[in-house]
């Protein structure tokens, strides 16, 4: 959003996953940008078009960086729903700047297991994405040696599931991988560690698209052997 005080800078908004469950930190990341030089130079940006590395010039200076930074929240949201962030305001060389709003879902809490797979199918901002979540298990192990104690966390297992797109037809469906992030989870009321990793796919159909996919052992890889069974049907 373009704040009505300082025509020319915007502050742009990004979240790393619109996903979250109760519990789950919640980061937004913000970027203050300069864009007033837009209607002085419409005429050197139609110039420029077809030159290819000057037109690269242009677009990293006609949208210069003024700030960049991170907000985190913890524990604020109760229940499940639609939940606005935002508007945030900056004061940039002494002049307010507002950001648009951010609009999330957040769902209820993974159940109590220190061992799953979670597969859930959402939208955000008319993209489809398979979000896939993994714990697993592990224990602290203490190594002496002469001079030193080591403690560290072993899991049983460092291979999370993942799409195996050799064994996915290109030509009806395709899945671009998003980003993922592991963190510390909250089981039976208090903070456990376990091996946890969120995967975002962004989900393409194609026409030729037969719904549902079932997603299992034919095209996941590393799924555990007690989970053989596990399936999840895409729509």
């Amino acid at each position: 959003m373009i704040s009505e005080k300082c025509i020319g800078q915007v502050v742009v908004l990004n979240v790393n996953n619109p996903f979250p469950r109760i519990g789950d930190e919640i980061e937004i990341g913000y970027q203050i940008e300069d864009t007033s030089s837009l209607g002085r130079d419409k005429f050197l940006e139609d110039k420029l078009k077809n030159q290819n590395k000057l037109y690269e010039i242009f677009e990293s200076y006609k949208n210069r960086e003024l700030g960049k930074g991170t907000l985190k929240f913890t524990n604020i949201i109760e229940d499940t729903g639609y939940n606005t962030f935002g508007r945030f305001s900056f004061v940039v060389n002494g002049i307010k700047v507002e950001s648009d709003t951010v609009v999330l879902y957040v769902e209820k809490s993974l159940p109590n297991e220190e061992n799953g797979i979670w597969m859930r199918q959402r939208s955000y901002k008319e993209q489809d994405y398979l979000i896939i979540e993994q714990r697993i298990s592990g224990e602290w192990v203490e190594t002496k040696t002469d001079d030193t104690t080591k403690t560290e966390f072993i899991s049983s297992s460092n291979y999370f599931v993942e799409i195996d797109d050799k064994k996915v037809k290109e030509s009806e469906i395709t899945f671009i991988f998003s980003s993922s992030h592991s963190q510390d989870v909250v089981i039976n009321n208090k903070t456990e560690t376990v091996n946890y990793k969120i995967t975002l796919y962004n989900v393409n159909r194609t026409g030729l698209f037969n719904s549902p996919l079932k997603l299992n052992k034919r095209n996941l890889k590393n799924l555990p052997k007690n989970q053989k069974d596990f399936e999840f049907k895409l729509k």
